[in-house]
């Protein structure tokens, strides 16, 4: 049986790396597939706990709100189940080794290019051509579309795959909990503000936008706090990103710009 689906909605922020596809996906079968995550996420072994050993493939796809591909789907950092995955995921920030997978690659394999950094911030890629069949950027011309993650991710009610979602809580007694979000600038939304007029959270203090020197220019006329790296340290009982969204503004401002 084949079921099809849009996943593409300009108007969703994911948690890395849910992925926004350009075409409608067909599930045939009972057939589940493996994505193996070949090797980090800058400091993070197992990508900020999305291919940690000890969670069920439930848990995995629940947090990254595709409850959906729960026994469909599954994510591994073990990279002795090389033969086995039909997804090979290398974050091209972090080294990569590719004499590893050199004679043991199959032919129904794909080999994913992962990259959220600007080539201004990266290094060079040439010698990695012919190795990957798929790309997963920013950019919106690449096989998967992605961005940086956030810490939740915002779909408004009309969006179908809102729509998807609460089908499939009710139907599988997946228990996702929902939380209504006023994005609106309102007084009454600001006064329930604590942090102040602005944050941002920068981990790059470097970077060709100067953004932290913009920061200060701005501190002339606002009060602005940075947090992370580049500024204070979050509290540690509190996501940062959670923390920082009790500002008035958050101030998101890449490092590199053209």
């Amino acid at each position: 049986m084949t079921q099809k689906f849009q996943t593409r909605f300009a108007d969703s922020y994911p948690h890395l790396p849910i992925l926004l596809f350009t075409q409608n996906l067909s599930l045939t079968g009972n057939t589940s597939k493996l994505i193996l995550l070949a090797n980090g996420f800058f400091n993070s072994r197992d990508w900020e706990g999305i291919g940690a050993p000890h969670k069920t493939s439930t848990q995995k796809m629940t947090e990254l709100y595709c409850p959906f591909f729960s026994n469909r789907c599954d994510i591994t950092i073990d990279f002795n189940r090389l033969s086995e995955a039909d997804a090979v995921v290398y974050h091209m920030y972090n080294d990569i080794d590719k004499t590893l997978v050199t004679g043991k690659r199959h032919p129904k394999q794909r080999f994913v290019f992962a990259l959220w950094e600007s080539p201004a911030n990266s290094r060079n890629l040439g010698s990695y051509g012919r190795f990957f069949n798929w790309t997963m950027t920013y950019r919106s011309d690449s096989h998967i579309l992605t961005s940086y993650y956030s810490q939740t991710a915002y779909f408004h009610k009309s969006n179908p795959y809102y729509q998807l979602l609460l089908k499939e809580n009710s139907t599988h007694q997946l228990n996702l909990q929902t939380k209504k979000v006023d994005h609106r600038p309102s007084d009454e939304v600001l006064q329930k503000k604590k942090l102040g007029t602005a944050a941002a959270l920068i981990s790059n203090c470097g970077g060709s936008s100067q953004r932290l020197q913009f920061i200060d220019k701005l501190k002339r006329y606002i009060d602005v706090k940075v947090y992370g790296t580049c500024g204070e340290g979050c509290p540690s009982n509190i996501n940062c990103l959670q923390f920082i969204s009790d500002a008035r503004w958050s101030l998101h401002i890449p490092k590199t710009v053209s």
